[in-house]
């Protein structure tokens, strides 16, 4: 009894099978992950390339500007391209905006996976926050559509899905990186390369500038709120003996 099962794959078939996977559609997302897991980071929608660094070349933390994220709504583009909008939370002052394709956000996994900081089949994907602790398990990152339908509700799920996913790795690459500068140890390899990726694909650099200057502005104004009420409890403690300015300089008129 023979237990192969459909018919013999022939040359033929591998040839199609590695003509399927030559397509520039294939190579492009190739491309992506590739960009996104080089500590440079991938391109920008307009080609310039986003470092992780400042300008000054110092190293940007997650925790030191970014509180969350999230992907509230996509929207869909005159040539029918879905964007998917990522909302940041900063640490100081406003937040920002951006957007990104599927591909994009399956570049960042893919480039995770590379990266060996997340793990596992991906039904079952778990995050290594660092070599001793026991990884925390992801919710599942929404696979691709080979049906070719992208209509309104199966594009919602894929966005709640998109949402879940970041939140979880956001918060925990963060707090992990923190936990491990807080107790002094050293820092987990792969989860500083996640980090990397997770700075890049926030546009963290791009506005890192801003975010430094808001913390700056903010604490000009604690310094003068402080400021103006230790004024205003010096006068009001001169006034506590009942006395005014106008009636101290008649007494001593008199």
């Amino acid at each position: 009894v023979s237990l192969r099962r459909g018919p013999p794959r022939t040359g033929f078939h591998f040839q199609a099978r590695s003509r399927c996977f030559n397509t520039p559609r294939c190579e492009t997302r190739r491309a992506t992950a590739k960009g996104i897991f080089d500590r440079a980071g991938p391109a920008n929608m307009d080609g310039s390339v986003v470092s992780s660094t400042s300008e000054q070349g110092e190293r940007l933390c997650l925790h030191e500007f970014i509180t969350k994220c999230s992907v509230p709504s996509f929207t869909t583009d005159t040539n029918g391209v879905v964007w998917f909008d990522l909302q940041v939370g900063a640490k100081y002052g406003e937040g920002w905006a951006t957007r990104h394709r599927y591909s994009q956000f399956l570049g960042l996994h893919d480039g995770a996976r590379q990266a060996e900081v997340i793990v596992g089949t991906l039904d079952c994907e778990v995050l290594r926050t660092s070599d001793g602790s026991f990884p925390l398990t992801l919710p599942r990152f929404p696979g691709k559509s080979w049906t070719g339908r992208a209509n309104g509700a199966w594009l919602e799920e894929r966005r709640v899905g998109l949402d879940k996913w970041m939140r979880c790795v956001l918060k925990n690459t963060a707090e992990g990186l923190f936990s491990a500068a807080d107790s002094d140890s050293e820092e987990f390899p792969p989860l500083v390369k996640l980090e990397t990726l997770l700075l890049t694909f926030l546009e963290v650099p791009q506005n890192a500038e801003r975010c430094r200057q808001q913390r700056i502005d903010e604490a000009r104004q604690v310094l003068r709120a402080t400021a103006r009420s230790a004024d205003e409890q010096g006068f009001s403690d001169s006034e506590s003996d009942g006395l005014s300015d106008t009636d101290s300089d008649c007494s001593r008129v008199s």
